[in-house]
């Protein structure tokens, strides 16, 4: 590998976490590819950074990286309760309330409306918040445009303050200016020294706004090209791409699934699958459920520009008799391995192939030639499918689950 840049990012119908870390220095880097950037230094242990991202800095991050952080209720004569709640989160429930059968199925956060601000140019970046003329000045203008859409739009009595949102921003000042830094700097001196660098990809291939299966999709790219503008690194400084594709489909939210099954097979495989169930780690939604699919998945890996194949959860897959793998696709009775644009994707049917199981537990296993007949079969046919090579297997949720091969 020449230098030490990788991406590791997902595919397929599947979605994977936002992480940006640092590998082999021992700092942990959270990026967020908005409208700002944090650095949390110098964490000594690996498990002070999920301690201070979900529990330190969830909080901060809303109130920062969010255009306006809390909106008041009112009433009709506009006197303000006691209730506040996120003003993205709100907007993109009002949305979703609004448009009814038509809907999304957002995990209903505040993603779309908060990448909507960052593209109208009114959402506030970390700087802005330590300079009191310009932070006021924004929070001005954002809170008389968010207050019409209120009104006008959604028909909704909630109001934001100006006022208000800067005295809770700046009380933010203090504690996270130590954990503030530009990170395209960071990142470039650590290029510089040689260092690992880990980037990971925050959902699937197919959920890119540009490429995937739009309207259903998120509302930033999860390509592995885009991590350079989000990280603000050379695009040449990666040289590995690790794409991290599960033995089988999973989704949330709505839009075409081409290969997913219902009823008792749906419910068996989620009940299984992931580390407690295919759930949404948002949500907490049941995911919905299908076969592996070769077509999605090959799609996704030349989007993503993938070097290596980390094939995930092939131990859920030990009760199947015989496993049913989507090869391609048929689309008005024309067979097809092309990944087709939504409009005729929602007119495709899975052409299903099946393979055998092993039906029997494989976890524990950590040498390929040790794993049955039957699993390398499974995963040397979806290799030749895919038409990437499949370097990492997961064979279980521990870090020593992994199969080189």
């Amino acid at each position: 590998m020449v230098g030490k840049l990788k991406k590791r990012c997902s595919i397929s119908w599947t979605p994977a976490s936002v992480l940006v870390g640092m590998v082999g220095a021992r700092v942990m880097l959270l990026t967020l590819t908005l409208t700002a950037h944090f650095l949390l230094k110098h964490l000594e242990d690996p498990t002070a950074y999920a301690r201070l991202t979900f529990m330190d800095f969830i909080s901060a991050f809303n109130t920062i990286l969010t255009v306006a952080l809390r909106c008041k209720s009112q009433q009709q004569k506009r006197k303000h309760n006691s209730k506040s709640e996120n003003t993205h989160i709100l907007f993109d429930q009002f949305e979703e309330s609004r448009l009814g059968k038509d809907s999304f199925g957002s995990t209903k956060s505040g993603i779309a409306p908060f990448y909507s601000d960052k593209y109208l140019k009114i959402g506030i970046q970390v700087a802005e918040m330590y300079d009191d003329e310009t932070l006021m000045k924004r929070l001005v203008n954002v809170c008389e445009t968010k207050n019409q859409t209120f009104r006008s739009l959604y028909n909704s009595d909630y109001v934001l303050n100006p006022q208000t949102l800067f005295d809770e921003l700046i009380s933010y000042r203090e504690r996270l200016k130590p954990m503030v830094t530009n990170t395209a700097y960071f990142l470039h001196d650590a290029i510089k020294q040689d260092k690992n660098i880990l980037l990971e990809g925050q959902l699937g291939a197919l959920k890119d706004t540009d490429n995937g299966i739009y309207p259903f999709v998120t509302s930033s790219s999860p390509l592995a090209g885009f991590a350079t503008v989000g990280a603000g690194i050379p695009p040449h400084k990666i040289t590995k791409v690790v794409t991290v594709v599960k033995a089988y489909s999973s989704a949330v939210g709505a839009g075409a699934f081409v290969s997913e099954i219902f009823g008792a097979d749906a419910d068996t495989l989620r009940r299984l699958g992931g580390d407690m169930g295919e759930y949404g780690a948002t949500t907490g939604r049941a995911r919905r459920m299908g076969w592996f699919d070769c077509v999605a998945s090959k799609y996704g890996c030349m989007l993503q520009g993938t070097t290596d194949v980390a094939f995930s959860l092939i131990d859920v897959l030990g009760y199947l008799d015989k496993i049913p793998v989507c090869v391609a696709y048929e689309v008005d009775g024309e067979r097809t391995t092309i990944f087709p644009n939504t409009v005729d994707l929602n007119r495709a049917k899975p052409v299903i192939e099946y393979v055998d199981g092993w039906k029997c537990d494989i976890s524990g296993i950590n040498k390929y030639d040790e794993l049955p007949i039957q699993a390398r079969n499974y995963i040397e046919f979806v290799e030749k499918h895919l038409e990437f090579p499949i370097t990492m297997i997961s064979n279980g949720p521990k870090r020593n689950d992994i199969i080189f091969r």
